[in-house]
């Protein structure tokens, strides 16, 4: 059997929330899917990937359009995991988000600036839904969770 999740996270990478946004933005997603299995609320220190699983179609360069081969996205993405403390739930593995050079083009960028199909990043904070049983979010949706985040969303969907 397979799983699906939502993840709300910021468009940038370094925009911050208050526990308090994020509790509000979680009651809305309640509203919004009754019958979801877990509603996880993600707020920690480290930087992590909120990736898309087996959605991922394509990822491509932001500076040539080229195609960035899957198997190099990977090999940079375990390099830049590190394990971290484990007594805290929030402070576990991180990312270490480099500047890195592109194997297309030579032009450097880090894996948070490729133009991911389907949508994926980084972030220190989200709003985790598992099997949330509505398909996708609309406009409307995204809109109102952008209000009570403050700040502009990636919806990622992912698919284990």
């Amino acid at each position: 059997m397979s799983d699906n999740w939502i993840a709300l996270i910021p468009q940038n990478v370094d925009s911050a929330v208050t526990d308090d946004q994020l509790n509000e933005a979680a009651s809305l997603f309640q509203d919004i899917a009754p019958e979801a299995e877990e509603i996880t609320v993600i707020n920690q220190s480290k930087l992590r990937l909120f990736d898309c699983g087996g959605n991922l179609e394509r990822i491509v360069c932001p500076h040539c359009a080229g195609d960035i081969e899957l198997e190099w996205w990977r090999d940079q993405v375990e390099a830049g995991y590190e394990e971290g403390d484990d007594d805290s739930e929030n402070d576990g593995e991180s990312f270490n988000l480099v500047e890195l050079e592109l194997p297309c083009c030579h032009k450097h960028s880090d894996l948070s600036m490729l133009s991911y199909s389907w949508d994926q990043g980084f972030s220190r904070w989200g709003i985790d839904v598992m099997n949330p049983d509505i398909g996708e979010l609309t406009a409307e949706q995204a809109s109102k969770f952008e209000s009570v985040l403050g700040c502009p969303i990636k919806v990622i969907y992912q698919h284990i």
